[in-house]
């Protein structure tokens, strides 16, 4: 597995972050997942091509500001031990 990303090595624990992904995403969806995955297509596809996409992102934006509003950024930097909130990227 390639352990550079921009050029920066990276540490252990995302190491074993991309290997748990990469399983999961092999996995087989259960049979439930299946079941549900048929039964929602038809609701997927009439949404698809009844609702404009700009609509959609609309929601999205939407649901992005009020989540802003709620996010308790002490509590982040607190949990994260940092200063500031760039410090976790």
């Amino acid at each position: 597995m390639d352990t550079t990303f921009n050029e920066n090595p990276i540490t252990i624990y995302e190491e074993d972050q991309l290997e748990l992904i990469n399983k999961w995403k092999k996995e087989e969806p259960s049979v439930l997942n299946q079941a549900f995955g048929v039964v929602l297509k038809p609701v997927s596809w009439v949404v698809e091509k009844v609702v404009p996409e700009k609509a959609i992102q609309g929601l999205l934006d939407g649901a992005n500001e009020v989540r802003r509003f709620f996010a308790d950024t002490k509590d982040i930097l607190r949990d994260g031990e940092v200063l500031k909130i760039e410090e976790l990227m």
